[in-house]
């Protein structure tokens, strides 16, 4: 519902005569991982991080994920460097789409400006980012 990906592989249903829907899913980024993946998937994939609020919004973020987990100094310093890596894992899980006739040219070449973009934005603000990132969770 959030990110329009609302379809039966997500969905759990009851069974019997009358089946319904008893809950949705998505665990396409879930898994083994680093802890300081769940706070970059959450920056990454909220939208948090544009436009010129994204100060305000990123603290607001990181407080109620502060109400859960706390982070190491050394998580904080790579979330900019994760935040990248993100952006160009989204490149080629896009292009093995293409592959299989899934998504299009176009649809890559997207994502590609996408991580473009999100590797400038990393190179504006990721020191300002990992200073509040720093007060707020550290």
């Amino acid at each position: 519902m959030i990110h329009a990906d609302l379809g039966a592989g997500n969905l759990l249903a009851t069974a019997g005569p009358e089946p319904m829907i008893a809950g949705v899913l998505d665990f396409e980024v879930a898994g083994r991982d680093l802890r300081v993946n769940d706070l970059v998937v959450l920056l990454f994939q909220s939208g948090c991080l544009a436009g010129a609020d994204w100060p305000a919004r990123t603290a607001a973020l990181a407080d109620g994920f502060g109400e859960v987990l706390r982070l190491r100094p050394a998580e904080i310093t790579i979330v900019p460097e994760l935040i990248t890596a993100r952006g160009l894992g989204s490149v080629g899980r896009r292009a093995a789409r293409r592959r299989t006739g899934v998504s299009s040219v176009d649809e890559v070449a997207d994502r590609v400006r996408a991580a473009q973009a999100t590797e400038q934005w990393v190179t504006a603000h990721g020191p300002a980012l990992v200073e509040l990132l720093g007060r707020r969770l550290g």
